[in-house]
């Protein structure tokens, strides 16, 4: 069974950990703490049998936010996790009268794009060269609550 909940500053070495294994270029271990005092900040984790599988991020001010990350284990793929941490910011941002969610993702992780759109969101733009390692362009996708 999976779990979702906060992240908390003890969960952000093995949040660190996750990301060196998932992106080309992770977020450092003073990053993720700095992002876990942000204000706007919302991080959570998901755990299954007691160990961090996922997690996902997001910047929120005002009416807006970012999803700054979401990761999960690769071993853990295809079981649903990244829609279940998709699902729960969700939730959270709706709670919170979050009426527009953008996130990036690299043009060529379909995967993530359709977790995405299953999920609700749109392309709405083209960042060009956003990524490194390799170069690539990021979609901008956008979700909007219906409030």
């Amino acid at each position: 069974m999976i779990q979702i909940r906060p992240m908390r500053r003890e969960d952000c070495p093995a949040v660190a950990k996750l990301q060196s294994v998932c992106f080309s270029t992770p977020w450092s271990l003073k990053s993720l703490e700095d992002m876990e005092s942000q204000p706007g900040g919302r991080n959570y984790v998901a755990v299954k049998d007691g160990v961090i599988v996922g997690y996902v991020g997001m910047l929120a001010v005002l009416d807006e936010a970012d999803i700054t990350n979401v990761a999960v284990e690769p071993e853990q793929r295809r079981q649903g996790i990244g829609r279940l941490l998709v699902s729960h910011l969700k939730e959270q941002a709706q709670k919170e009268e979050i009426r527009h969610i953008f996130l990036e993702v690299r043009k060529s992780n379909l995967a993530a794009i359709r977790l995405y759109e299953e999920a609700g969101f749109s392309q709405i733009a083209i960042r060009k060269n956003y990524y490194d390692k390799p170069r690539e362009d990021a979609l901008i996708m956008e979700h909007q609550s219906g409030m």
